[in-house]
């Protein structure tokens, strides 16, 4: 062991708590007044749907669901415990968004007191660690990772990343194996909520140098438990990716050209840690974003990585400056696009934990500098500056919480920073398609997003969603088409499936959703489809065969208990389709469908009153869908109220006039 190292393990956690509560708590404040705004914030079309408002998994807080979540991945990543959480929140708060941000929040707040409490093991003076903290807690580049409900995930996984790296660094100072396997035990917790701390045992040989212990065989298979792990969970999330196809979705010129992106990334964060302005939930690519500034870049990154490098080496006897360096490296690594799965050069969230070291690095710089001056001016007028820049990044990063408002204001502040941004303009139509039902603005930007970049399948993915909600289902299946063109992506598949499916075309779309299971086998949404077109073909046997498959892959998945009831009932086992409707009900008491298809069973089975009941249940919920109105119209008019039949048919035509089913009953 070398004498610096044995220096270093000289000291001891202090017995006079010098992680002074009074100093969490002003951290807290601070963080917390700086990101009051999420608090209002809602849910917004990135991603918050996938994780949260249309992610059926968390809307069952039972053993059978839970089991699922940590046993299949979701859209191509290995997330369980960020969906567990999810699960948690909803069973509480069903879709309260001011809960989920206020989740978020806090544990940024715990991230920041973990932050000051490892800065205080590394550097052992609470002045460095509380700058490094608050610089972490209130700086612009966190309001992606805080106020966005999505990246739960990244809050989550750094709050284990820092308890198993103050856990490990704790295990060389006082030499306790137990705080190894502690950190062992953290790490595992680490990468379940985002499995983005794959470089975590690299950082701790990194924690080696800097400690001045000997890099060693025997330090590095100290460090072979982290490796495994590493190892089994990059499988998981890579077989996860390559199975949903993600790693087909956007293709690039070369390897050269990704180079080109992850040096670009390095420099680009560097500057928004000293420049946060025009930030962004989504950049566009550097090269053709018609911006000077991520051109000139793009273009001139690689020679500053080498002036950084180079500066790097020649201080290389200054651990803290090598340290700040690689820690801010390997934490970036796997996500500077060196192998590209999306259209995003980079993302603010990416900068979560790296950013910590080069905290680290400027609080200790900043107060080298200040001790080392005599004149009490120059040190009055040096002790401002942080307190000015902590000012304007808490301000900066209040403003920018309300850019997250929802999927308008966060699309418009895109698009206004980044005028040529096609990923920007897919997703404000989309808003508007989904949200605000205007399909004229919605087109438009589908096609501006096209215009820009006539590559990126998604766009014509949701421009053909749009024109089958319309009914012009012709025209969908061929933008469909144009998107598996670009991506051979069991969704273009299935909603190819899905528009012959209502066109009646049974034979094709029985065809397109064995396509889509093709590409994806585990695709359940492609087996259940699958299933209810066979049904129509009255072809039970192989439905059947079909839904079992769906449930072999998740027995919890209440939409095949859904139809496989249906296939009982017209195949006149009404009992049995009973228990389906029942078994699907009881996994996911909320589910609508489950109802509405359980009230006509009973109107088959003409038990009016109970499918009265939850009819007008439902309406409670859902008072703008027709089909609710025509089915109780349809009770009445069988049972012989009049009275109640032109109630609920006059309610049913006012909110859908041509509705055909509507028309037939008046007749």
């Amino acid at each position: 062991m070398s004498k610096a190292f044995k220096k270093k393990s000289e000291y001891k956690l202090s017995d006079k708590k010098q992680d002074n509560y009074l100093l969490y708590l002003l951290i807290g404040v601070i963080a917390f007044v700086a990101f009051i705004p999420s608090l209002n914030n809602g849910f917004t079309n990135w991603d918050d749907d996938i994780y949260v408002t249309e992610n059926w998994k968390i809307k069952a807080l039972s053993w059978y669901n839970i089991k699922h979540i940590f046993s299949t991945t979701h859209h191509g990543g290995y997330e369980p415990l960020t969906e567990f959480a999810f699960a948690v929140i909803y069973r509480f708060f069903k879709l309260n968004a001011r809960i989920y941000h206020l989740f978020n929040l806090l544990f940024h707040i715990a991230n920041s007191c973990l932050v000051f409490y490892l800065i205080f093991l590394i550097s052992k003076r609470t002045d460095v660690s509380m700058l490094a903290a608050v610089l972490f807690a209130i700086h612009p580049m966190r309001v992606e990772s805080v106020a966005w409900i999505s990246e739960l995930k990244d809050v989550l996984f750094t709050l284990f990343f820092l308890i198993s790296l103050i856990h490990y660094v704790i295990y060389l100072q006082r030499k306790n194996r137990r705080y190894y396997y502690s950190s062992i035990l953290f790490f595992i917790l680490c990468l379940l909520p985002k499995s983005q701390a794959l470089m975590f045992p690299f950082v701790l040989i990194l924690t080696d140098y800097f400690f001045a212990r000997k890099i060693n065989q025997k330090s590095i298979i100290e460090k072979f438990p982290y490796f495994l792990i590493s190892a089994v969970f990059f499988a998981v999330l890579y077989f996860g990716a390559k199975e949903t196809g993600q790693f087909q979705e956007e293709t690039t010129p070369s390897f050269f050209y990704n180079v080109m992106l992850a040096n670009f990334g390095l420099i680009f964060y560097l500057v928004k840690l000293v420049l946060p302005i025009k930030l962004s939930n989504c950049y566009p690519m550097p090269d053709t974003s018609g911006d000077f500034f991520l051109r000139a870049l793009f273009y001139t990154a690689p020679f500053f990585v080498a002036i950084i490098a180079l500066g790097v080496y020649f201080n290389r006897k200054n651990r803290k400056i090598v340290f700040a360096a690689l820690f801010y490296l390997l934490n970036l690594l796997l996500v500077l696009q060196l192998k590209r799965i999306n259209v995003m050069p980079a993302s603010d969230r990416y900068t979560y934990i790296p950013y910590i070291g080069l905290f680290y690095l400027i609080s200790d710089s900043f107060f080298i500098l200040f001790e080392k001056q005599e004149n009490r001016t120059i040190k009055i007028s040096l002790a401002t500056i942080p307190v000015i820049i902590v000012l304007l990044f808490s301000f900066m990063t209040w403003q920018r919480c309300k850019v997250w408002k929802d999927s308008y204001t966060l699309w418009n502040d895109t698009l206004n920073n980044y005028p040529i941004n096609p990923v920007a303009h897919n997703q404000i139509a989309v808003y508007y398609q989904m949200e605000k039902k205007d399909t004229e603005k919605a087109i438009y930007h589908y096609h501006k997003a096209i215009e820009q970049d006539p590559k990126y399948s998604k766009t014509y993915n949701n421009l053909g969603t749009l024109y089958h909600d319309n009914k012009q289902y012709e025209k969908a299946i061929e933008i469909f088409k144009s998107a598996l063109k670009l991506s051979n992506n069991s969704k273009f598949y299935f909603n190819i499936a899905f528009a012959y499916h209502e066109m009646k075309e049974l034979d094709k779309a029985i065809e397109y959703y064995k396509k889509a299971i093709s590409v994806t086998n585990n695709y359940l949404g492609a087996y259940n489809g699958l299933a209810r077109a066979l049904m129509e073909h009255k072809k039970y046997e192989e439905a059947e065969f079909y839904i079992k498959e769906a449930l072999k892959y998740n027995p919890n998945y209440t939409y095949a208990y859904v139809s496989y009831a249906d296939l009982m009932a017209e195949t006149g086992r009404y009992k049995e389709a009973m228990d389906y409707f029942d078994k699907a009900l009881k996994i996911m008491p909320d589910d609508n469908l489950a109802k509405f298809r359980l009230s006509m069973l009973y109107i088959k089975l003409k038990d009016y009153n109970r499918a009265e009941i939850i009819l007008k249940d439902l309406i409670k919920e859902q008072a703008s869908d027709p089909l609710l109105y025509i089915e109780l119209a349809r009770i009445y008019k069988e049972s012989g109220d009049m009275k109640n039949f032109n109630i609920y048919i006059n309610k049913a035509l006012q909110l859908s006039p041509d509705n055909e089913e509507a028309l037939k009953l008046t007749k």
